[in-house]
């Protein structure tokens, strides 16, 4: 190949043809086909290595992409994971959010939120009810200057400037002074609605600070006073009356500490005692009581402290400077604390000078009365009565109508007198009752009797209506025909002449009710409130035409409530008057008692 690149073809076609040339040729076949060989062992490694090559390549494609894959699906999956985690988050956000919003708004109070520049950012509806604006109308919009009052904001404003810290340059500095400061700032205000009305709250700041504690806003939680102001006036009202009607009573008032101090004393007990206020008040409650009432007076706080009778009622005797004794009636009632614990006690003391008094000459007179006065009379009355029933022999007519008038007004004073006897007694509560079973039939009966001299005096008969023929009270016999004795005689009284008096006994379950009825004019209307009163008279003038004392239905009244009974009446106007009266109905029959003749069982004319 040289040869035929250097001399050309004809020159190595000579060189193939020699000896040299065949070997030269024979070498470079060798060479050429050692070359081939080595040629073809080096594609077949390289085919090899390629092979190796592409079968590891297309395991790490395929590894890879199964990878690719896996990292695929993971990243799916947190990728769902993720975005379920924020709507969970985002749906517990908006859950907080609603019960935040749900919260505020019922909160019954207003909240109010600013940020740093005072821009409104949240407006409760507590807040919207009681300014009368709407959320709209004031978040993001400054905070409105005309919530509060001027007045008051620059009074508060000039308390701050005089307080260490920053100094105040305007109204909205002013509320949140303290706030700015990291303080809570809480402080009553006056604010002003949108229709311009006003109204008292109690208003707390506290600044927002984000997570490095820079402040970030303001939060307002405001209260109504309203009620607590309207109370606290109340409150101040009922204590002024309480100051007035305490100092200003006619009657003396204390106020006394569980330990007998005084604590207050009113200018009248001041009066009763002749004693300035602050003399009082340095001592205590037994040093100015007489010396025999203070075991009672001591007993009687006790009681007021045990709060088992409330008010305390006692009767007892103050010394006065000047050494007069004093008779006073005392009420005291326990005041307590929140707690129950006894605070101090109220007490009234009324000076019952005069009427002890008035009892002591009343007990002289009634004593005279009884010793003076009745004895006298029963021999006086005696004696009319023998001569007018002729033990005398005959007298003239006229000297016998004038023993006839003088007897008839002794029967009078006599009645007269045994009626203020018995109002004493039952005033005194002296009034004795022997109880005992009564036969009504039979007793009835004898009540008629006893007084049908006095209804045949004014031409009145008596008619007895008893269905209950084996009935017995429990009743005081005497006591009882006296009652009878003043109903029959007020019914006859007011009878008209020829005129029937009815009696009746009714069974009411276990009582029985007694019943007198006239056929007279009935009751006014004006005197039925008074009927049972002492010396009350429908007819009250000097030409009255019935006479009496107005004291037998008083007394009536006093005798059967002290039988355990109850008395009433009905009437009719121009058809007359039912009084009627219920006992207890006796179990057993007993026979009935001498009940005694008719002057002892009087009949009082009221």
């Amino acid at each position: 190949m040289a040869v035929r690149d250097s001399q050309g073809l004809d020159a190595a076609i000579r060189v193939e043809s020699d000896d040299e040339g065949r070997f030269v040729t024979d070498r470079a076949l060798a060479d050429l086909q050692s070359f081939s060989a080595a040629e073809t062992r080096l594609f077949a490694r390289r085919g090899a290595l390629a092979r190796d090559n592409l079968d590891n390549t297309t395991r790490f494609l395929v590894l890879a992409s199964v990878l690719a894959a896996g990292l695929l699906g993971w990243a799916h999956i947190r990728n769902r994971v993720e975005i379920y985690r924020r709507r969970r988050i985002e749906a517990t956000l908006q859950t907080l959010s609603a019960l935040q919003t749900a919260i505020l708004n019922a909160a019954n109070y207003a909240i109010i939120s600013t940020s740093t520049e005072r821009i409104v950012t949240t407006f409760n509806a507590t807040a919207e009810r009681w300014l009368g604006y709407d959320a709209a109308e004031v978040i993001g919009k400054p905070a409105p200057a005309a919530w509060y009052d001027p007045a008051e904001v620059l009074a508060r404003a000039r308390a701050v400037s005089e307080e260490p810290g920053p100094s105040v340059t305007g109204s909205s500095d002013t509320v949140v002074a303290k706030a700015r400061l990291g303080q809570r700032e809480e402080n009553e205000w006056t604010m002003i609605r949108k229709d311009g009305s006003r109204f008292p709250v109690g208003r707390s700041v506290t600044a927002q600070t984000d997570a490095d504690g820079t402040i970030v806003g303001y939060v307002s939680v405001i209260t109504d006073l309203s009620l607590r102001k309207a109370q606290e006036a109340e409150t101040r009202l009922s204590e002024e009356r309480f100051r007035r009607a305490f100092d200003d009573a006619p009657i003396g008032m204390s106020l006394v500490d569980p330990a007998g101090r005084w604590l207050r004393v009113n200018r009248a007990l001041c009066r009763m005692l002749d004693y300035t206020a602050a003399e009082l008040l340095e001592t205590n409650l037994q040093s100015t009581t007489y010396s025999d009432d203070r075991e009672a007076s001591e007993e009687a706080l006790r009681e007021t402290l045990s709060g088992r009778d409330s008010p305390c009622q006692i009767e007892k005797r103050y010394v006065r400077r000047d050494g007069v004794l004093v008779f006073a009636s005392v009420s005291a009632s326990l005041v307590r604390d929140t707690n129950g614990a006894p605070l101090y006690i109220i007490s009234q003391i009324e000076d019952i000078s005069e009427r002890k008094e008035g009892e002591r000459i009343k007990r002289e007179f009634i004593a005279t009365v009884s010793h003076e006065l009745r004895t006298p009379l029963t021999s006086i009355r005696g004696a009319l009565g023998l001569i007018d029933a002729g033990a005398l022999g005959d007298l003239p007519e006229k000297a016998q109508g004038m023993i006839k008038i003088a007897y008839q007004n002794s029967e009078r004073l006599a009645r007269i007198i045994n009626d203020i006897l018995d109002i004493e007694k039952i005033d005194a509560g002296k009034l004795e009752v022997q109880l005992e079973s009564v036969p009504l039939t039979a007793f009835l009966a004898q009540a008629a009797v006893v007084n049908q001299p006095y209804g045949a005096k004014h031409a009145v008969r008596f008619v007895i209506d008893a269905q209950l023929a084996d009935a017995c009270v429990i009743a005081d016999p005497h006591r009882l025909m006296q009652v009878m004795a003043n109903l029959l005689s007020n019914a006859v009284k007011f009878s008209p002449p020829g005129a029937e008096v009815s009696i009746r006994a009714i069974e009411r379950r276990a009582r029985v009710r007694i019943e007198v009825q006239d056929r007279g004019t009935g009751i006014p209307e004006a005197f039925r409130g008074r009927v049972f009163e002492k010396f009350a008279q429908a007819d009250s003038s000097t030409s009255r035409r019935f006479a009496g004392t107005g004291l037998g239905l008083s007394i009536t009244r006093e005798l059967v409530k002290a039988m355990n009974g109850t008395i009433g009446f009905e009437t009719i106007t121009g058809e007359g008057t039912t009084f009627h009266f219920e006992l207890p109905r006796a179990a057993e029959v007993l026979q009935l008692p001498l009940c005694g003749p008719p002057l002892r069982l009087r009949a009082t004319t009221s």
